[in-house]
């Protein structure tokens, strides 16, 4: 029993001790208290738009901020954020950005649409 109580106390430890119980709250932006466990009936439901319009400048700033890409948020939809969020994530050290990006046309600020 006490070797028991013993490892259940050194796993919360080291779980408090990985994962702080500020930095969640830290981390989390605005819209998890605002749209946080909600369900949408689909694309076409308001709250789902308004949900996708204040997201969008979430996710252009993290990847800004986290990889140094500025990309068009005019071009690219809150899932092609996602989805290109994800690819910089796994992408390798020596792969370059560029690579990536060219799946989705105008997606660089920089870039001009043809």
């Amino acid at each position: 029993m006490k070797k028991t109580a013993c490892l259940s106390a050194m796993i919360i430890a080291l779980a408090l001790m990985l994962c702080p119980p500020g930095a969640m709250a830290q981390e989390a932006s605005g819209l998890g208290s605002t749209y946080g466990g909600m369900l949408f009936a689909g694309p076409s439901d308001p709250e789902y738009r308004s949900y996708e319009q204040a997201i969008k400048p979430v996710l252009l700033d993290r990847i800004e901020r986290e990889y140094g890409v500025v990309l068009n948020g005019d071009t690219l939809s809150p899932e092609e954020l996602l989805e290109i969020n994800a690819l910089l994530r796994l992408k390798r050290s020596d792969e370059p950005v560029n690579y990536i990006l060219n799946r989705f046309p105008g997606a660089l600020a920089s870039e001009t649409p043809s």
